[in-house]
């Protein structure tokens, strides 16, 4: 084909209808792919917030839990070959920065 004739053919009645519907079908299809990919982000962001707010609520308990647990495996290490292990992995592998 002639390049005119392939900007003729294009710019008839039907192909204009056709690329003008392909062209709204895929708009659809991109505003609701979008719709959902922020609803799931704003899940996320929810469950995050949530988790967030209940560990600063439940803060003291949380610390009160960790050094109680911590007090009783120092009290037990070396007599259980498990937490003795365990414990000695603890403080190899963690390292905290300061």
């Amino acid at each position: 084909m002639q390049r005119g004739q392939v900007s003729s053919m294009l710019a008839s009645a039907p192909a204009v209808a056709c690329m003008k519907t392909l062209l709204m079908v895929f708009n659809f299809i991109f505003w609701v792919s979008i719709g959902q990919y922020s609803g799931f982000l704003i899940l996320v962001f929810v469950i995050e917030l949530s988790a967030g707010i209940a560990g600063f609520a439940y803060k003291e308990k949380l610390n009160s839990g960790f050094s109680e647990g911590l007090k009783i495996a120092i009290k037990q290490y070396g007599k259980d070959e498990v937490k003795t292990t365990t414990f000695d992995d603890l403080q190899t592998q963690v390292k905290f920065v300061v």
